[in-house]
């Protein structure tokens, strides 16, 4: 294999690691900031916001 080549696969697998990585970490805020929101707003019933 090419040293291109390989810096392609490499940086292929990269970009994969990285999406799936922001995306669990996105994921991980996204609850938090749920929690945090449920937590300082009075309870309000689902069906005004739709």
């Amino acid at each position: 294999m090419s040293t291109t080549g390989y810096a392609y696969a490499l940086s292929f697998f990269a970009k994969i690691q990285l999406r799936s990585i922001l995306e669990l970490c996105h994921e991980k805020i996204s609850i938090y900031y749920d929690q945090r929101k449920t937590l300082s707003l009075p309870i309000q019933p689902q069906e005004r916001s739709r």
